[in-house]
């Protein structure tokens, strides 16, 4: 390693994108992630010259609100409702309750549908449940965590992995479940459990 080799510090950084600037059209002030990265390493706290920028972005707004805001921002919500990783963090995070803008992006999500309903509403969400219903994993925490009971339209998914299957027949189902049974009876721990089930 020799001297150029080593990193550039955080101002060395700032002032080589604002040098370059003219030939690759990006600064501090028109691009979110270089702008929400300047206001973190440079200014330590907001940079409202970069907040456009910023809140142009999902990530980078989502970001800049908990680093240095902690409650909503509206210039950023536009952004951050569009992405549904960003929106439930925003809703669970600063909301802390329902957030209607960020509701159609949460809900195309499987993950982020399941923890929508979970920890922000609650209860149910049948706006989420098709999201939900097409992923195993979803489908079953949907059911152990929130809704406690069946859940059909998660069902054919539940019905794709032995031990899921066995736990739905068992704990909600409470009895055979045809449905479940093929796989269940793929891997001989379940198939024996199953059998014993059933049977007493």
């Amino acid at each position: 390693m020799d001297a150029y080799d080593r990193p550039l510090d955080h101002k060395q950084k700032f002032d080589l994108i604002g040098l370059l600037s003219p030939v690759t059209g990006i600064s501090i002030f028109n691009n979110a992630e270089v702008a929400y990265e300047y206001a973190e390493k440079v200014m330590t706290g907001k940079f409202p010259a970069g907040e456009k920028a910023i809140a142009s972005n999902p990530k980078t707004a989502l970001h800049y609100v908990f680093d240095f805001f902690d409650r909503r921002w509206p210039p950023g919500e536009a952004a951050i409702a569009k992405d549904p990783e960003s929106a439930t963090a925003y809703a669970r995070e600063i909301i802390k309750d329902r957030w209607p803008e960020g509701e159609a992006a949460i809900a195309s999500n499987s993950d982020t549908a399941y923890l929508y309903a979970m920890d922000v509403i609650k209860d149910r969400w049948p706006e989420g449940e098709p999201a939900i219903a097409s992923n195993v994993t979803t489908s079953f925490f949907y059911v152990k965590n929130v809704i406690k009971g069946r859940f059909p339209e998660g069902e054919k998914a539940i019905a794709t992995i032995p031990h899921h299957a066995l736990w739905y027949a068992m704990e909600v189902i409470k009895d055979r479940w045809p449905e479940g049974e093929k796989i269940i009876f793929s891997e001989p721990a379940t198939f024996n459990t199953y059998a014993q089930f059933i049977h007493n």
